[in-house]
């Protein structure tokens, strides 16, 4: 199992520091989530956020008392010179090998909880530190859950703009359960609200906000096969070691799915259209879950994979005025800039969209890589192929991936 998580975090509009900070960290019983929001914006915000991070990490994972960590931070926190006042909220959220859960909550949104995909109400135990009122919860989640923490920013998210009081918390847990049915990852689910509240304040951010999405699933293996091996004499063994792990099989280049179909004794199919906008068809194997192309599909993997989801929001004119200002609460009164939006579950179009939804949704990826030269008949240098695997593998590596490299 994986508790998986995904972050976005956008500054308010002409800041080039944020003011909410975020820190994840683990030992051998826990992984630790601190999500802390500084007193306005900008650097001031950015400095008392940060340093609410780290204190709080620091006294966690030495299990220093909570009274503490609380009187350090407001006897070292910067003080506002308009405000006199220090301040800095936080939420942690620690989470257990055995999905028991605490969370530390003071003053900033309470945090969303879905279980089987439905909102729950969760028990909050309150506390005084240092004249505070502090709220700790402890209670075990199930696989599968959700947990989801955002600074003030999301559920104040197009006050005054396109959202007359703002989005709000009950809205936002409704858009959230709704997004659930469709598409329950941690990436899309983070996403989707980012999207979402840049859409309601008119692209321009009147906030910070930062969002984190926890989700403790199984874990998810992909393998992919990329060139045939150096020596032929070690095809039957590439195709042996690879068919025998477990999890997705990607087949990539056309001379690599030929040497599969060969020592498996099975039949290729290649599909008749050769390129669909610029991208080169797939093939059939049984067996495998999605033969390509080689090097020019992986190309085009690696410019395409940061803007690639497998959600999109479909755009509808509202007919019923009450209901959409009942459930989401426009502002603006006119039918002609009010549209309804919905969360929907996209299909990949191409070979490319197919990798990339696969490798998004894997933990732990498995490269196999065949050193045959000139495979692919010239129209890329090995340095040229092994510099678009790399580019890929580092980027997975940025994404938290678990990647294995195998070579014949």
């Amino acid at each position: 199992m994986i508790i998986d998580y995904s972050i976005q975090q956008f500054n308010k509009q002409g800041k080039i520091l944020c003011g909410d900070s975020i820190e994840v960290f683990e030992d051998e019983n826990s992984k630790i989530f601190v999500l802390s929001d500084g007193l306005g914006s900008g650097v001031k915000a950015n400095i008392s956020s940060t340093y609410t991070k780290i204190i709080l990490s620091k006294f966690l994972m030495n299990n220093m008392p909570l009274e503490q960590s609380v009187k350090v931070l407001k006897n070292i926190l910067p003080t506002c010179r308009e405000r006199k006042i220090a301040y800095s909220t936080f939420t942690v959220i620690q989470i257990f090998n055995d999905l028991r859960v605490r969370i530390i909550e003071y003053d900033n949104p309470l945090v969303f909880y879905f279980n089987h995909l439905k909102l729950k109400e969760y028990e909050r135990k309150k506390i005084v530190c240092e004249g505070e009122d502090i709220f700790i919860s402890d209670f075990r989640i199930e696989k599968d859950d959700f947990l989801v923490l955002a600074s003030d920013g999301l559920v104040q998210a197009g006050r005054g703009k396109l959202l007359k009081d703002g989005w709000g918390w009950d809205r936002v847990a409704l858009f959230l359960e709704q997004s659930l049915q469709i598409h329950p990852s941690s990436e899309n689910i983070s996403h989707s609200l980012i999207h979402y509240a840049k859409y309601i304040e008119n692209g321009s951010l009147s906030d910070d906000i930062t969002i984190l999405v926890i989700n403790p699933r199984d874990r998810v293996q992909l393998n992919i096969a990329i060139g045939p091996p150096k020596s032929e004499s070690d095809d039957k063994k590439y195709v042996e070691t690879f068919c025998a792990c477990d999890g997705q099989k990607i087949l990539c280049g056309g001379t690599t799915a030929k040497v599969f179909a060969r020592v498996l004794n099975r039949k290729l199919t290649v599909d008749q259209n050769q390129f669909v906008n610029d991208i080169p068809a797939k093939s059939h194997l049984d067996g495998f879950d999605l033969v390509s192309e080689g090097v020019l599909t992986l190309e085009k993997v690696v410019k395409w994979f940061d803007f690639t989801h497998e959600f999109d929001f479909q755009y509808e004119y509202i007919k019923s005025l009450h209901d959409i200002n009942k459930i989401y609460g426009f502002k603006t009164p006119s039918q002609n800039n009010i549209k309804e939006i919905k969360l929907v579950k996209r299909e990949p179009d191409n070979p490319v969209e197919e990798i990339i939804f696969m490798l998004k949704k894997a933990d732990d990826i498995n490269f196999f890589l065949g050193k045959a030269s000139n495979y692919n008949n010239g129209k890329y240098s090995s340095d040229e192929k092994n510099a678009i695997i790399n580019k890929l593998i580092e980027k997975l590596k940025e994404q938290n991936k678990n990647v294995t490299v195998t070579e014949f």
